[in-house]
């Protein structure tokens, strides 16, 4: 527990520091999105981060938490009001990724109102 607090306040202290993102436009939150356990996300979320920032690629850290199959973070961002309806540079949002992975458990978390 003690590394992941660590681990967290070193995303913390970056995002704080820099307060942007890598050339990529990558955020800490985007990277936080991808981990399995979402427990950096919700440090990174009690900052100023914009949830819904895309990188170069047009990805957000919800389609990113799609693409890298984490159900518990997406459901995460959902609850703090990220767009689900925001689509990356190929046109596509996280729900049309879910769907072409068929990945079930993502499809009933983006379906929900």
């Amino acid at each position: 527990m003690k590394h992941r607090y660590i681990k967290t306040m070193c995303l913390v202290a970056f995002f704080d520091i820099i307060h942007a993102s890598f050339p990529t436009g990558t955020t800490p939150l985007m990277i936080a999105s991808t981990n399995i356990n979402p427990f950096d996300m919700f440090s990174l979320l009690q900052t100023d981060t914009t949830i819904n920032e895309q990188n170069s690629e047009g990805q957000t850290a919800l389609i990113l938490s799609v693409e890298f199959n984490r159900p518990l973070n997406t459901a995460v961002l959902l609850g703090h009001n990220a767009d689900k309806n925001q689509e990356n540079n190929a046109g596509e949002t996280a729900l049309e990724i879910a769907i072409e992975d068929d990945n079930f458990v993502l499809i009933q978390i983006l379906s929900a109102p």
